[in-house]
């Protein structure tokens, strides 16, 4: 969240890639979830208030291949993490994460991101409650992702 806060405050172009890339690094190095409790100490909540978000569909979760255990997903949970903090700063109090994860929802920075462990079933789901434009939102994330790895591959 440090990390975050102070990109946001640079105004160098060069230093904020720069730490866009430490963000980066660390989120890999995190992994793909967080275990719910950890994420609920994380945003400020319970895990049971954390369970009905996720519940809801409102926070986005994964499974670990061959694990049944879901955990919360690293970037979404990032995302909410520094919206939570900065209504804080701001002086919001009661109901800050509720608030929090509608102002993501709203921008369309809190939704799941599509993952190769994925069960049929679960991309069934997925397919049946998003749009279209949602949908086309994650085709064009993993094309960005593979010309990524690609050119990655490339200079190595």
């Amino acid at each position: 969240m440090a990390i975050r806060r102070a990109c946001d405050s640079v105004d160098d172009s060069v230093a904020r890639r720069r730490l866009l890339a430490v963000e980066r690094d660390l989120r890999w190095d995190a992994g793909v979830g967080v275990p719910k409790q950890r994420a609920a100490a994380l945003v400020g909540i319970s895990v049971p208030a954390l369970q009905k978000w996720i519940d809801r569909g409102a926070i986005p979760t994964v499974k670990r291949p061959g694990s049944q255990r879901v955990e919360v997903d690293t970037e979404a949970l990032v995302e909410l993490v520094a919206e939570v903090r900065r209504l804080r700063e701001q002086g919001a109090a009661g109901r800050v994460a509720a608030r929090a994860i509608r102002s993501l929802q709203a921008h369309g920075r809190l939704r799941r991101r599509p993952r190769p462990n994925q069960g049929a079933a679960e991309l069934r789901h997925a397919f049946e409650t998003t749009s279209a434009l949602e949908r086309m939102r994650d085709v064009d994330e993993l094309s960005y992702a593979l010309s990524v790895v690609a050119q990655a591959k490339d200079g190595a």
